[in-house]
């Protein structure tokens, strides 16, 4: 059968399990006579959990047995039919041929035929599967919006050349920071302040995790979730999850207590993604690493009790918004631009440095990161479990059917995990102590740190902040992390006036490296311009938006008002409400701009001509624009 024109070139090798003979009765069966008893005889967390594994995999494998298949044209749109395919042979033939006359004909009955395959392919979706996350996939096919960046062809490297890419990019950048961190003592600085919040008896330890722990933390997995290299699926541990759920348990308890992390649960399989459409290079790919989904319930017990410690004794930095319960983007931005703000309104100049550190969360350092734990929790035997939980982690890669040759993670947080956040935010939470300055702030959003300073003099601000920039590199090359000069921007605001009046000049450098003065950056997803004018960000957004809503106008085509109205949500809507309360004070033409596509959002759904937009609004439940931007002030408020 011929495929159409679009279908996408290349092939690969997809890995699954099959359920087409899978009987559950006899897998409960054969469950619930396994030898899982046998766990408990077993006093190391490894042999526990290799035990585990050797009675679990045998059932999985013998009911879902793991296959590869060879697929030519992995994206063929699910909605193309056979009357579809054998149209457009028809229409290209007649093309061919020169047949003009007859293949206007066809092709208008080509896209008849595709417009009706897509709706009936999407109600039927709709009607037989309510997941949202199904809905979304068929919009984003039926739009194609999720493959407009990337090339679906196979990149022509091997999953070895991959994986020695991925392990020596850390080491290489790690070794050259010039750290010796065998000598690495924490910071007088740090020491004081645990001494200040710390008390004598303060001991942070890890408590047993229940049943029902272990349980909840499974029954909650997503059932889509991305399988490890055990390749057991979320829908396999619940439905054997009653004779499963006390062996587990009883390995989580014993890891806890010998402080020791299993090491198959440290095993990541790492799938390259592609960063831009040039696959020839392996710098242009990003790894996601993807841990066994058995580390989930464990991860989460700690990563709960751990953050509960820190909390309770106010330990984390204030600076710090990322990964943090009631903290996010919005209002870390809300944060800085209030003090930005209350210094304009004084008539002062605000100096701004946006610091970025090269690979931070791969370049963390597990010495370093022990010892400081070590501090922060008194030196607490339980310092032993994440010294485990970091060290000899392993990575394959797994591309196209085939896995790479195992190596060794010396360095970084891993990512995809649960803890790894916390831990990168315990790692960084001193570098604010350092900064000796009280006229310079430090804000930081895990990695993403600035510094700003306020003064009517420029040159008090200029000295402030260069002696402040001289601290933190300072403080990364003891820590072994490396700031990136050449992406490092500074930035002076001000009012229009007083740029208008004379050129506001920033002189600051980095390790005599020059740092760039912008005057407009993207900072936590919002672009920010040195006369608070709002107009390149209010551009930006617009600009985004009116792509989307291109999208919405080809998609009312093929579903109903409801659907609309869930890509108007998740598609414009968050565009138009960002951060607003930073810059919903823009002027009045510009929030003309955001206006008129917010409106045009509802005359696209309810084309009918008869109402008003105002009308449109009220019926499709939407507020106004300016109202929907003070609920979502209200909301932050509260």
């Amino acid at each position: 059968m011929k495929l159409p024109r679009h279908a996408p070139k290349g092939h690969t090798t997809i890995q699954y399990r099959t359920f087409k003979r899978f009987n559950k009765d006899i897998f409960l069966f054969d469950i619930s006579c396994a030898p899982f008893s046998n766990v408990y005889s077993f006093n190391d967390p490894d042999d526990a959990m290799l035990a585990w594994y050797n009675i679990f995999m045998p059932i999985i494998d013998k009911h879902a047995p793991l296959r590869k298949k060879r697929v030519k044209h992995p994206k063929l749109p699910p909605w193309l039919t056979k009357d579809v395919i054998g149209a457009m042979a028809i229409r290209d033939r007649l093309k061919k041929e020169k047949k003009f006359d007859d293949f206007k004909k066809q092709r208008n009955r080509v896209k008849s035929l595709v417009r009706s395959a897509k709706k009936a392919y999407f109600d039927r979706l709709v009607e037989t599967d309510k997941s949202t996350s199904m809905i979304w996939k068929a919009i984003n096919e039926i739009t194609n919006k999720s493959n407009r960046k990337t090339d679906n062809t196979t990149p022509p490297i091997s999953p070895n050349v991959f994986n020695t890419h991925f392990l020596t990019l850390a080491e290489t950048l790690a070794q050259s920071s010039g750290c010796t961190t065998d000598n690495f003592v924490c910071s007088t600085l740090l020491s004081n302040l645990c001494g200040k919040k710390l008390k004598p008896d303060d001991n942070f330890s890890i408590p047993p995790m229940t049943v029902l722990d272990v349980g909840k933390c499974i029954s909650m997995m997503a059932n889509n979730k991305s399988t490890g290299r055990d390749n057991i699926s979320p829908c396999l541990l619940k439905l054997a999850l009653p004779y499963i759920v006390e062996p587990l348990t009883y390995i989580y308890n014993l890891s806890i207590q010998k402080n020791v992390f299993p090491t198959v649960l440290k095993k990541a399989k790492v799938i390259p993604l592609p960063k831009v459409k040039d696959l020839s290079e392996p710098n242009n790919f990003r790894p996601i690493s993807i841990l066994p989904l058995l580390s989930k319930p464990i991860e989460r017990h700690v990563h709960k009790h751990l953050l509960k410690f820190f909390n309770e004794r106010d330990l984390l930095s204030h600076s710090q918004s990322g990964f943090r319960p009631k903290h996010s983007c919005h209002t870390a931005l809300t944060k800085l631009f209030d003090n930005w703000l209350t210094a304009i309104n004084n008539s002062e100049v605000v100096g701004a440095v946006f610091l970025d550190l090269k690979k931070a969360f791969d370049l963390v350092n597990h010495n370093i990161l022990i010892k400081k734990l070590s501090l922060y929790t008194a030196n607490s035997p339980s310092v032993a479990f994440f010294k485990s939980y970091l060290e000899l982690r392993q990575q394959i890669v797994y591309i196209n059917g085939e896995y790479s040759t195992e190596g060794i993670i010396r360095y970084g947080i891993p990512q995809g995990s649960i803890l790894g956040p916390l831990l990168f935010c315990i790692f960084i939470n001193d570098l604010p102590l350092h900064i000796t300055s009280d006229a310079v702030n430090c804000e930081m959003f895990a990695d993403d740190t600035s510094l700003n300073a306020s003064d009517k003099n420029t040159a008090t601000v200029q000295n402030e902040l260069q002696k402040s920039i001289n601290e933190v590199s300072d403080w990364c090359d003891k820590n072994a992390m490396i700031l990136h000069p050449a992406k490092t921007k500074s930035m002076l605001l001000a009012t229009r006036q007083k740029h208008q009046l004379r050129p506001l000049i920033l002189n600051l450098s980095l390790k005599d490296n020059h740092i760039e003065q912008v005057h407009e950056h993207r900072h936590l997803g919002i672009i920010i311009d040195d006369e608070f004018s709002w107009r390149p960000h209010i551009t930006s957004t617009c600009k985004t938006i009116s792509k989307n809503l291109y999208l919405l106008s080809q998609l009312k085509h093929f579903v109903d008002t409801s659907k609309q109205k869930l890509f108007y949500y998740a598609h414009i809507s968050p565009h138009l409400t960002y951060a607003s309360t930073v810059w919903d004070g823009c002027s009045d033409i510009l929030f003309h701009k955001l206006n008129s596509l917010h409106r045009r959002a509802a005359k696209l759904m309810m084309p009918d001509l008869s109402l008003t937009t105002d009308a449109k609004l009220q019926h499709l439940g939407l507020l106004p624009l300016r109202e929907k931007l003070m609920l979502n002030k209200a909301v932050l408020v509260f």
